[in-house]
Order: structure tokens, then C-alpha cells, then sequence
């Protein structure tokens, strides 16, 4: 039976069997239709949606999405995919054939453009939203490869688009000047604290990329290390991306503290860590440290990194140049992320260009 007519409500009703993916046969029954032909429209459609489709949650879904990433993926990116759980929890419970694009939507507007009451900006900055939308994304589409979900609800609920309101502050605010860095480091006792903070801010190093350092990726002749791996709270990983894994040149007055330092290492060997006693704590250590001899700004580890790009476009380095020392993909990721630091130099180009005039102008005249 498929379609029928309660007598007792006079109200119409879908019974009937359908497969899953795997063959099983399960019953679905819907009462309460006014019409014959809307009992059988939803049955249509409902047999469309789910025949042959994995009956599962959007919760274990998602897990078994992770474990699968575990195999193949960084242990980084799988620590990004489990972080985002939190943001779906609304559709837990959902089976995945029944979240539609208008779930999606109503998902986008209600939490992640929300704003908070209090401070009257966005919750998320555009970049998270656009982070956690992707994500999203990412997972229905896995789910289309190995739950045979017939299309993507987050593609189909459209761009997402984010409306010109107060938003939270850029990242990139606070950097160092050269001054602000010899001052901090002079107080820096320990020496592998004092080598590690400076290959930060004289090579713009990532945290990770220095923790990472091996004796062999050292070139004491050609003056320069190689970025070959990334350490993490997780364990030792891959660069950060591709672009990631470079070799940087090193001053000359680093080269003497990195002879120095290596001197102190017991039996040094090729595969040994540079910095093996330097743990997540150096992030404390080094905040702790700024505010015990009162240093302004209060800077994070990164910032180092940053302060770094920032010497470098003083010095009157392209983008390209930046892009290629700091491991970006490209000169646009540099005038993204640092792009407000060169309206100085647009102001030199315009001073040069006034000049070159007013020379031209008098031998003319």
C-alpha cells in the first residue's frame, strides 16, 4: 500500500518501503494530507531524496567524515574540521537527506551573521564565517562521495554574503620596530629563548616553523635554514602550506649566535631539534616577559613574524619579495594581510614623481 484515505480522520496518508543505500528495506509512513495527490507528491519527493541514500545523522556523519580525514589529511587540518563541530550543532540530530538548502540558509542568518546585542558588531569576522561556511561546504560534499547524498545544501543556498557593519579589529595591529625588539631581547637570558625570538623577527618565522628546526636544516656557509617541517601541539607535521617549506637567509650576526648556541648541544646530531627545550610555554614566557620590563605594545610570538614584514617594507622590499621570505603564495596574500603598512610608500612614489616633474619644468623652461 502507498497512498490511502484514513476513514476514521478522512484524512489522506503515505505508507510505504523503500531501500537504503545498503539494500535495507525501511518502512516510512505520513499522515494528515487534505489531498490524495499531496500524499503521493510527498511520497515522490521523499522517495527521490532518500532511496538508495545513507539514512545518518548530520553528528555521525560528521564523525565518520572525520575519521576518514584522519587517514589522509594534516593532523592540523583534522584539528580545524573537529573545532568547527561546534558551530553545526543545530543540525546534530538532522538526518543529512533532510537538511535542505533552506535549513542552510536559515543556519547562515540566524547564527553565523548574528550580532551581539551587547557590542552591537558581528559575532565572527568574515573571515571565521567564511571559514566555517566552507568547511561545511567540504563535508556535504564528502558526504555526496560516500553517502550518496544527491547535492550539496550549502552550494545551494548560495554565496554568502556579509553585510558592512562593525566588525572586529584586523589581526595585524600591534607590530615592533627594530628599537622595541633590541630592547626586549637585551633581557632575554636564555639562549635558546634568545636565538629563538630573534630567528622570528630578523627571518619572519612562524612559531612552528623555528620549534620545527632540525641541526641539519642549519647552513652555517650559505648563511640560510630550510623550513621542511612544522611542529605542533599535535606532534611534528608538514609546512603549513605549500609555499611554507623554503629556505630563508639568515644575518650575519645570527650566524654567530646559531655557532655560539650550537656549541652548548651535547653530541649535536643532523636529526636533532635546534630548539628541543623550547615547548608552548614560550608564548607565556614571552608575554610575561614584556610585561615584567614594561614593553609597549604588548605583542603575541607571531607578531614577531609580522613585526618582521613590516621591517621589510620600511627597507622598501616589493611584495614579492616579502611573499617569497615569509612563504606566502603570492604578492596579493602579502598586500592582503600587510597592505595597510605601504601608503607610505605610495606617498614616496608621488614625492618622486613631483620632483622628477619640477626638474623636467626648469630645464624647459
Amino acid at each position: 500500500m502507498a497512498v490511502a484515505k484514513n476513514p476514521k480522520t478522512g484524512k489522506w496518508y503515505a505508507k510505504f518501503r523503500y531501500k537504503d543505500y545498503t539494500g535495507k528495506s525501511i518502512q516510512k509512513k505520513k499522515e494528515g494530507f487534505n489531498r490524495k495527490a499531496d500524499a503521493q507528491k510527498w511520497e515522490d519527493e521523499f522517495r527521490s531524496a532518500h532511496e538508495g541514500k545513507e539514512e545518518i545523522s548530520f553528528a555521525a556523519a560528521y564523525q565518520k567524515y572525520l575519521l576518514d580525514c584522519e587517514k589522509r589529511q594534516k593532523a592540523t587540518t583534522v584539528a580545524n574540521k573537529k573545532g568547527c563541530l561546534q558551530y553545526y550543532e543545530v543540525l546534530n540530530k538532522m538526518p543529512i537527506t533532510e537538511i535542505t538548502a533552506q535549513t542552510i540558509r536559515q543556519w547562515q542568518n540566524e547564527y553565523l551573521l548574528a550580532i551581539d546585542t551587547k557590542t552591537e558588531k558581528m559575532r565572527f569576522s568574515k573571515r571565521t564565517i567564511g571559514f566555517i561556511n566552507a568547511q561545511l561546504c567540504t563535508f556535504f560534499a564528502w558526504c555526496i562521495k560516500f553517502c550518496g547524498l544527491s547535492g550539496n545544501p550549502v552550494t545551494a543556498a548560495g554565496n554568502i554574503t556579509v553585510k558592512s557593519i562593525s566588525e572586529k579589529p584586523e589581526r595585524v595591529k600591534n607590530i615592533w620596530q627594530k628599537e622595541d625588539f633590541a630592547r626586549f631581547i637585551a633581557t632575554v637570558k636564555r639562549p635558546d629563548y634568545h636565538l629563538f625570538f630573534g630567528l622570528l623577527f630578523w627571518c619572519g618565522l612562524r612559531r612552528g616553523e623555528a620549534m620545527g628546526l632540525r641541526i641539519m636544516d642549519v647552513n652555517i656557509v650559505d648563511k640560510a635554514v630550510t623550513i621542511c617541517q612544522n611542529r605542533t601541539r599535535l606532534g611534528m607535521d608538514t609546512p603549513k602550506t605549500k609555499n611554507s617549506a623554503r629556505t630563508v637567509t639568515i644575518p650575519n650576526h645570527l650566524i654567530k649566535e646559531i655557532k655560539d648556541y650550537m656549541k652548548r648541544i651535547y653530541k649535536p646530531r643532523g636529526k636533532d631539534l635546534l630548539f628541543s627545550g623550547v615547548g608552548d610555554s614560550i608564548s607565556n614566557h614571552f608575554l610575561n616577559q614584556q610585561r615584567k620590563i614594561g614593553m609597549k605594545p604588548i605583542i603575541r610570538v607571531h607578531d614577531l613574524r609580522h613585526s618582521h614584514a613590516s621591517l621589510l617594507i620600511n627597507m622598501g622590499f616589493s611584495p614579492d619579495v616579502v611573499a617569497d621570505r615569509l612563504g606566502h603564495s603570492n604578492a596579493a596574500m602579502v598586500l592582503k594581510i600587510y597592505g595597510h603598512m605601504y601608503p607610505q610608500k605610495r606617498v614616496e612614489v608621488t614625492d618622486a614623481l613631483n620632483k622628477m616633474y619640477q626638474k623636467q619644468k626648469k630645464r624647459l623652461a
